[in-house]
């Protein structure tokens, strides 16, 4: 996908994106004329979801989550239109806290980012045991202003992939 095509998208999901129409349906939206939406609506309640074709094969590859209200409340993201959402976000009152990332795509989210006003303060990455006797670490990297601030400090931990990314996906923020 090109970065024109990019932008394109990204300038009419700020047009067009979390606005309900009159008669409290929500527009599709055909990007590249084929007939097909890639930028559909499903309404689910007390909130809604946007869902988005970023790459025009009929797949979603981004679930947005928002409240009646059209604040967002989590995201999905399929960051390489392999058909796993690899990527989630996690927001308050409208703004991202969380971000949690399969960079494996075993399903295992093993990288957490934590947010505050929408800006990350600390990243954790789980590394596994590279053998039966070694330790699995989590490293921690904080950010300042939004930009790494030091080398990532490694600790050992007891946990296997599948812990850490329970213990991120359910946790306030990243505190494993």
């Amino acid at each position: 996908m090109s970065k024109l095509s990019i932008a394109i998208t990204l300038l009419l999901l700020t047009i067009l994106g979390c606005q309900k129409n009159n008669d409290s349906t929500l527009p599709n939206v055909d990007l590249n004329g084929d007939g097909k939406a890639n930028i559909f609506y499903q309404d689910d309640g007390d909130h809604y979801f946007e869902l988005l074709d970023k790459n025009f094969d009929g797949k979603v590859d981004q679930s947005i989550r928002f409240s009646s209200e059209h604040f967002m409340l989590s995201g999905k993201f399929d960051d390489n239109f392999d058909g796993i959402l690899e990527t989630k976000i996690i927001a308050t009152n409208g703004i991202v806290s969380k971000g949690l990332v399969d960079s494996n795509l075993n399903r295992h989210f093993d990288i957490c980012f934590q947010y505050h006003g929408g800006v990350v303060q600390y990243a954790k990455r789980f590394y596994p045991a590279s053998d039966s006797q070694g330790q699995s670490q989590v490293g921690t990297v904080r950010y300042v202003f939004g930009y790494p601030e030091g080398n990532e400090v490694l600790e050992n931990v007891t946990l296997d992939e599948r812990g850490f990314s329970d213990l991120a996906d359910n946790s306030t923020g990243c505190n494993i």
